[in-house]
């Protein structure tokens, strides 16, 4: 174990994370109107739309602070379609698909690289609009995965509320770890789809889950870590007006090199079992290493 660890921190160094982690921060700026809509959107079939959004908003707001959580509550608000007419509500939900798979096919980029696959040159039009729809896929999924957090955590409130007139205060603990296990679980999911979805490689789900579930655990961590800096250094400070967009792209470009440190450790675990490379999609082939 400790050699795939070595390996795949040398992989994840060796390709570039920086500059693929730019720009999906870059990305990351023009797809939030549509990503924030869409996700909110397919929650929003089941529940209010009002307690979706506050839920995201919360989330926002414990991580990166009340400035960002309003600019993207702005957003929110802006990306409705209100009293439009049929075509103006066609074009404004194209353009808001288009950009919101921006920031997904940019990480499809980061990680072919890391996989070392590219598509094949014969692979024309058709792929590119493949490309898009496997990004929205992954766009509702995530919006699924909400749901699902949404469901678990109304029981489990509920269910703690009746339990705090049953029984000792202490053994609520219990249900608050449930929450917590549902939390790391789905974003576990999350970032196993990404593996196991987005690279143009042959990626089995059995290692793509052991990949999610030690990139969900850096996460995690790391989201105590930023909001703990974001609260003490206050970095927005120095950016005035921009301070809510240079902290959003700080945020996207962290959990990006998560994102790339735990493909790498999936890509050399699998590797290191099956004693060969992984092999590339139907689409696609290996890039000739230049050594």
């Amino acid at each position: 174990m400790k050699k795939i660890i070595y390996k795949s921190l040398e992989d994840w160094y060796e390709h570039d994370p920086f500059t693929h982690c730019a720009a999906a921060a870059y990305y990351a700026i023009f797809s939030l109107p549509g990503l924030t809509f869409i996700i909110i959107a397919t929650a929003a079939l089941f529940f209010d739309q009002q307690r979706v959004e506050d839920v995201v908003l919360g989330h926002i707001q414990n991580v990166l602070g009340s400035e960002v959580a309003q600019s993207v509550d702005k957003i929110i608000d802006r990306t409705q379609t209100g009293k439009r007419d049929i075509w103006a509500m066609v074009a404004g939900l194209g353009t808001l698909l288009f950009g919101a798979t921006g920031l997904f096919i940019q990480l499809q980029r980061s990680l072919n690289n890391l996989w070392e696959v590219e598509i094949k040159q014969s692979a024309g039009f058709m792929q590119f609009l493949q490309d898009r729809a496997t990004s929205l896929g992954v766009i509702l999924a995530i919006g699924f995965l909400l749901l699902t957090s949404l469901s678990v955590t109304a029981l489990l409130t509920i269910l703690g509320d009746w339990l705090l007139t049953q029984i000792p205060a202490i053994l609520l603990l219990i249900i608050y770890g449930i929450n917590a296990v549902v939390s790391f679980v789905i974003t576990a999911c999350l970032f196993a789809l990404i593996f196991r979805i987005l690279p143009d490689a042959r990626v089995e789900w059995r290692y793509a889950l052991i990949g999610g579930a030690l990139s969900a655990l850096l996460f995690i961590i790391g989201e105590y870590g930023l909001a703990y800096y974001f609260n003490i250094a206050r970095p927005q400070s120095a950016f005035g007006a921009a301070g809510s967009i240079v902290l959003l792209m700080i945020w996207v470009f962290y959990s990006c090199m998560i994102l790339l440190i735990g493909a790498a450790f999936t890509k050399n675990i699998a590797e290191e079992t099956q004693g060969y490379e992984t092999p590339p999609s139907d689409i696609a082939t290996k890039k000739i290493r230049k050594d």
